[in-house]
């Protein structure tokens, strides 16, 4: 397993991606989580210049987009129309896995039916975030009825704690189709790397942290989930 870094607790204090960059490019982990929204242009020639700035820093950008309204109510043409963007950018910058994090509820496979096939060809799998209103059950549930490796999971340690859930069975249950973990309940993370590893998952575990002053958090998670995976 890999480290990571989220970079959503940054944006809180209003780090620039420059700035958040900086400070992880000190930490010797593999990828870090950009949010689409926090970035400060989407147009080729930025992206594809934080494209090469990743590369010269040696991590793999994971790219988040947080859809306005529940991706189920919007309208089916604006929703494609925001995903095949986001798609695009998680292309340019160079991101292997697009996080869709949607507290709106749950949707279905007939949702992503069109847009599976243009993720599959891009090389990107688009990663749907568990939360209290859309649990590892719904998405098992939509995954298998959609049946494309083009869609995975980018779980969420403590939404499924929220949402009650028996964290280590949920994970075991997800299996091959998580592809990222955000890890922010430290309690509960030595179960979870457990069950990771008895998955075969041989992903990266995300850290973050609720806080507004994050960097030595972040640093000691950082540490923490180093000796996790470490084993």
């Amino acid at each position: 397993m890999t480290i990571g870094i989220d970079s959503s607790p940054f944006h809180r204090i209003r780090w620039s991606t420059d700035a958040i960059l900086r400070f992880v490019s000190g930490l010797d982990v593999s990828r870090v989580s950009l949010e689409i929204e926090h970035l400060p242009a989407l147009d080729r020639t930025y992206l594809c210049a934080l494209r090469g700035t990743m590369r010269s820093l040696g991590m793999e950008p994971v790219l988040t987009w947080r859809p306005s309204g529940s991706l189920r109510e919007k309208d089916s043409g604006t929703r494609d129309r925001d995903l095949l963007e986001s798609l695009e950018a998680a292309v340019l910058v160079g991101a292997s896995v697009l996080r869709i994090v949607d507290e709106g509820g749950v949707a279905d496979a007939a949702l992503f039916a069109s847009i599976t096939p243009v993720a599959a060809r891009q090389g990107v799998t688009m990663a749907l975030e568990n939360s209290a209103r859309w649990t590892s059950a719904d998405l098992l549930t939509l995954l298998d009825e959609a049946g494309s490796e083009s869609l995975g999971v980018s779980f969420d340690i403590a939404a499924a704690l929220q949402a009650q859930e028996d964290v280590p069975a949920a994970v075991s249950g997800l299996g091959r189709w998580i592809r990222i973990v955000q890890a922010t309940d430290r309690a509960c993370l030595p179960v979870v790397v457990a069950s990771l590893r008895g998955s075969g998952y041989s992903g990266s575990l995300m850290a973050r942290i609720d806080a507004e002053a994050p960097e030595d958090m972040i640093r000691e998670s950082v540490h923490h989930l180093k000796e996790l995976a470490r084993g």
